[in-house]
């Protein structure tokens, strides 16, 4: 199970604001275990980012 969760976060940080929606604010991060993360070979969790959404520029 921590190989997964490692690897959700590496993924996270390789991503760009773009692929993101918005910069990463680093406000509150955090991750959600329940019931679906019981079977470690197929661990599924929710894993929640803090972002700062893009402005979109007027055309």
């Amino acid at each position: 199970m921590p190989d997964v969760i490692v690897n959700a976060w590496k993924k996270i940080w390789e991503m760009s604001p773009k692929d993101l929606g918005g910069k990463r604010s680093y406000q509150t991060d955090f991750e959600i275990y329940d019931e679906r993360a019981a079977d470690h070979q197929n661990i599924v969790l929710d894993l929640y980012i803090s972002i700062n959404p893009m402005m979109m520029s007027s055309m």
